[in-house]
C-alpha cells in the first residue's frame, strides 16, 4: 500500500511540474529552452523507479524466492524459525511491481538519453 502511495505521488508531481512547464511561456522577451528541466525530470524519475526497483526485488527475494521449494499444494510455506506463513502468490505481486519498476526505470533512462544532446 505505502508503495502505491509513492507511486501515485510520484505520478501527481510528475503532471504538476508539466503542467507548470506548459504554461511558462517566455522570460524576458525570449523564449525560454524547456529541455535542461525535462532531462533533470527524466533523470530524477529514472532514479525514482530505479530504488522502486530495488526495493521491490528485496521483497521478491525475501517474501518468494527464498521459499520457492518449500510451497504446499496450498501455495503456502510455514517457516518455524520465524513463524511466518509466506504465500506463493507473492512472487507475482512483488515480481510484477520489480517488472513495471524496472520497465519504467528504462523508458525514463531513455528519455533522459535522448535529451542529452
Amino acid at each position: 500500500m505505502l508503495a502505491l502511495s509513492v507511486v501515485l505521488l510520484a505520478a501527481l508531481a510528475i503532471v504538476g511540474v508539466t503542467i507548470t512547464i506548459r504554461r511558462t511561456r517566455s522570460v524576458g522577451g525570449r523564449a525560454r529552452s524547456r529541455r535542461p528541466l525535462w532531462r533533470w525530470l527524466a533523470g530524477a524519475m529514472a532514479a525514482l523507479c530505479l530504488v522502486l526497483a530495488a526495493v521491490f526485488t528485496l521483497a521478491f527475494h525475501n517474501r518468494y524466492w527464498r521459499w520457492r521449494d518449500c510451497f504446499n499444494e496450498l501455495g503456502r510455506c510455514y517457516d518455524p524459525a520465524n513463524q511466518e506463513i509466506y504465500l506463493e502468490q507473492a512472487g507475482l505481486v512483488w515480481g510484477g511491481l520489480a517488472a513495471l519498476a524496472i520497465a519504467g526505470a528504462l523508458i525514463a533512462l531513455a528519455g533522459w538519453w535522448r535529451r542529452r544532446g
